[in-house]
């Protein structure tokens, strides 16, 4: 991570993204512990601290380290459990945390972002989400930096885009199972593999000194209905039909083209630049 030197690290919230990031990261000689609930499912390189960021009176004494990354998910769709995974979760391990990490890499989204015109988004776009989600991820994010400040260590916040790869095959599923449609009128999506999202974490973690936010995305938006016509072609499927996303859906998509041209500028080379790589990929290594 930081600089050339092994470093100490803490996942925070250690499911599919942080296993991977620790996997990763302890494969190259870095000391990584998983923090989660159940630590059973914890990859084999990391050293399990089984707690629970909800439950303040359930984390044993932390070790000191030197990075935290917080890749913490809401267990569901609501206030109450956004509000868990990413205010009270992010005050939880502030409080823990003997010393301040040198750095606190941070998973956020690009819900924060509501535009929904086709417009590019980056890092200074505005944010003024309305729904429950967005919202509570900026809380999140705003906590962790007054700490930050506070302490005097380096907060950055990485706002993912929708997440696909191995065992992220929502979408894929969908085609092949005849229930996807193709949106009218059109809108714009964006996307990251999860190699990627590790890829990103990683590279941030060794930068000397980074932006505090940047957008997690590939180097293609594009239209939603572009991407499942060519998974279905891909597929040797039929085209999706086309029609209009569901009241729920409407409500709660956005349209807009997320530009990841300030982590580019970071150093940073895509492994999955787009969705025809990345997908292509995961197609590849279905079963027969």
């Amino acid at each position: 991570m930081t600089e050339a030197r092994a470093t100490r690290v803490l996942i925070a919230g250690c499911g599919d993204l942080g296993g991977r990031l620790g996997t990763t990261l302890a494969r190259t000689g870095h000391r990584v512990w998983g923090l989660r609930r159940r630590v059973e499912n914890l990859p084999a390189e990391l050293e399990p601290i089984a707690g629970d960021l909800s439950a303040p009176d359930s984390l044993p004494s932390l070790p000191e380290v030197d990075i935290v990354a917080y890749t913490a998910a809401a267990d569901g769709f609501s206030d109450e459990a956004y509000r868990s995974a990413y205010v009270e979760g992010v005050r939880t391990l502030l409080t823990a945390l003997k010393r301040p990490p040198e750095r606190w890499l941070h998973v956020g989204s690009t819900s924060v972002y509501t535009q929904s015109d086709g417009v590019e988004v980056d890092e200074s776009s505005p944010t003024s989400p309305e729904q429950f989600a967005g919202l509570r991820l900026l809380e999140g994010e705003r906590l962790l930096f007054e700490a930050a400040e506070e302490r005097g260590f380096r907060a950055v916040v990485v706002r993912f885009a929708g997440i696909y790869g191995p065992g992220r095959t929502r979408l894929l599923d969908t085609i092949r199972q005849g229930q996807a449609t193709c949106f009218e009128p059109p809108v714009w999506t964006n996307r990251i593999h999860v190699e990627d999202c590790v890829g990103v974490l990683d590279h941030l973690g060794k930068l000397v000194t980074p932006e505090p936010i940047y957008l997690g995305v590939d180097s293609e938006p594009a239209l939603d209905g572009e991407v499942k016509r060519w998974l279905a072609r891909r597929l040797d499927l039929p085209d999706p039909p086309v029609g209009q996303p569901s009241e729920r859906a409407r409500r709660l998509r956005s349209s807009k083209r997320c530009s990841n041209r300030l982590l580019l500028d970071s150093g940073y080379e895509f492994r999955y630049p787009d969705f025809r790589t990345g997908y292509g990929a995961l197609i590849e290594d279905l079963p027969a």
